[in-house]
């Protein structure tokens, strides 16, 4: 699968080499309009309300919310496995900028804090 340059995944090094323990985990996607996104006779709005921007089977679409009067979103999916967060981005490649950022809950960042600080 090759996705388009506009495509951006940011990922740490520590984040990405987690071992997985949970059914899922979560991902905020971050999507604003490129350049390229009302091609003419593709009216991007219709298309999504058309299709709703499903995920792949596997993962699941907590919300979504977008910033009125503009292109920019976020969409929060939980996936066990990163590849069906990828598939759903590489769907809507062409279209929008998109940035992946696998998040922990507050929790989990306060126990790996105190792991890494020692306290």
């Amino acid at each position: 699968m090759t996705l388009a340059l506009s495509t951006r995944f940011i990922l740490s090094r520590r984040t990405s080499s987690r071992p997985v323990d949970l059914p899922y985990r979560t991902h905020v996607v971050r999507e604003v309009c490129n350049a390229g996104c009302q091609p003419p006779g593709l009216d991007i709005a219709d298309q999504f309300l058309k299709a709703g921007g499903p995920v792949p089977a596997g993962a699941k679409t907590v919300g979504r919310w977008h910033t009125p009067g503009s292109t920019l979103g976020w969409h929060l999916i939980e996936a066990g496995d990163l590849t069906l967060v990828a598939e759903h981005v590489a769907d809507w490649a062409d279209l929008l900028e998109i940035d992946v950022y696998p998040v922990i809950e507050d929790a989990e960042a306060g126990a790996a804090a105190k792991k890494a600080f020692g306290k």
